[in-house]
């Protein structure tokens, strides 16, 4: 392949191997430290002793490639929120105990058959500053009113371990939580907790606030129920109220992708408002104006629509083609 011949791709590629390796075999941080000072330093002494005719020494490609992969192993493992004394794992009785939480709702997640989910992060343990990410659930024939994003909530309980599954080959939820760096859980009743009068501020919170208002004022207008669910994720990149079954007529019909916010949606957006914004053309500076609204209008659209990694990198693609065009 031609492309190999290009140093950048061969690094690259390298990078990226060592991401995958740290992911799938969990190196501990400390492990890919010693591996990349080792390899750096002895990269530094072949250029050092043969740096005149490094070029035509094969030990110097080999390891600069080795190099790099250590580095993304590096990368990865440095990137782990258990390094952190005050995260929440490192406390000797974080799963044995009951503890006072604060944490702050940061995201709503789709319910299951049992529960309405929340992620939530860390403020406090028993007084002291902590932080990391947990899951929490709340039974469905609970009375609790919903939570709002940026909501901050008191409790008393134990944070208790994900299960893994028990039948071999199902679904690890538990695994796939440790890949968003979710550790542990708590159940929340009528009784264990109570909502905090202040509330953090970001633009999470925000976008979440004119997501909900959006859709009260479709309710208003006489949509609800599966159309109103449908129109939240095309619009909104919301998929919690979709309910299973047509969920999984999309899936079996293959068209999924289009309940999930990304380029086609993004750029259907973008020809919309090039539309709209073309009269300013006319103006002095009128160019220069209407990049900035469309970036502006874009970006703001990812937020509303929760920044989730496929409409961040629409929005990210389609800047660039605004800006070189």
């Amino acid at each position: 392949m031609k492309l190999l011949n290009f140093v950048i791709i061969k690094l690259t590629l390298s990078l990226i191997a060592g991401i995958v390796i740290a992911a799938k075999f969990d190196v501990p941080f400390s492990l890919a430290l010693l591996i990349t000072v080792i390899i750096v330093s002895l990269l530094g002494f072949l250029w050092f002793v043969k740096r005149k005719r490094v070029s035509k020494t094969p030990y110097f490609g080999l390891l600069s490639i080795l190099a790099f992969i250590a580095l993304g192993m590096l990368t990865f493992s440095s990137n782990d929120p258990r390094l952190n004394e005050e995260h929440y794992v490192n406390l000797n009785t974080t799963f044995t105990q009951k503890h006072q939480l604060v944490f702050t709702i940061t995201e709503r997640l789709k319910r299951n058959s049992y529960n309405d989910r929340y992620i939530a992060n860390v403020l406090e343990i028993n007084g002291r500053k902590s932080n990391g990410r947990l899951l929490i659930n709340i039974p469905i024939d609970s009375t609790i009113t919903p939570f709002n994003v940026d909501q901050s909530i008191l409790t008393y309980g134990n944070i208790t371990e994900i299960k893994t599954p028990l039948n071999p080959f199902q679904f690890n939820y538990a695994e796939y939580l440790s890949n968003k760096y979710i550790y542990g859980q708590v159940i929340l009743n009528e009784n264990n907790y109570y909502k905090l009068p202040h509330q953090s501020n970001s633009i999470l919170g925000l976008a979440d606030t004119i997501r909900t208002t959006i859709k009260n004022r479709l309710l208003s207008n006489g949509i609800n129920g599966d159309p109103l669910a449908i129109i939240n994720a095309l619009l909104l990149g919301q998929r919690q109220d979709i309910d299973d079954t047509i969920y999984n007529n999309y899936v079996n019909a293959g068209v999924i992708h289009i309940l999930a916010v990304s380029g086609l949606h993004v750029g259907l957006l973008l020809i919309i408002l090039n539309y709209l914004l073309k009269p300013l053309l006319y103006f002095k500076h009128g160019k220069i104006i209407k990049l900035v609204l469309l970036i502006l209008f874009l970006w703001s659209f990812a937020v509303i629509a929760g920044l989730s990694a496929s409409v961040t990198r629409a929005v990210a693609m389609f800047s660039i083609v605004t800006i070189a065009y």
